[in-house]
């Protein structure tokens, strides 16, 4: 994936009508329902994170989305991506 200002909702992408979700987050999507994973998800998967440490993020916690390699194990492992800053 060729990183552009996209990925960071600069300028004209700074719109939920022009910035949609890329495979990344579509896929993360899939296997993690719960998660936010680009700046104009849906309201239902954002919290607010208090002022101040004393927090830690768990990618996936058990909840909403378990048995996640159970489930999709041959999914998750079947994609691979690459990034690219440059």
């Amino acid at each position: 994936m060729q990183y552009t200002k996209r990925h960071d909702n600069l300028g004209k992408y700074h719109d939920p009508n022009i910035c949609k979700p890329s495979q990344y987050s579509t896929s993360v999507k899939a296997v993690c329902p719960d998660a936010y994973s680009f700046a104009f998800d849906d309201q239902k998967s954002t919290f607010i994170v208090p002022k101040g440490g004393g927090w830690e993020v768990v990618m996936c916690p058990v909840g909403r989305s378990t048995n996640i390699q159970r489930q999709l194990g041959k999914e998750l492992f079947a994609t691979s991506y690459s990034y690219s800053s440059g």
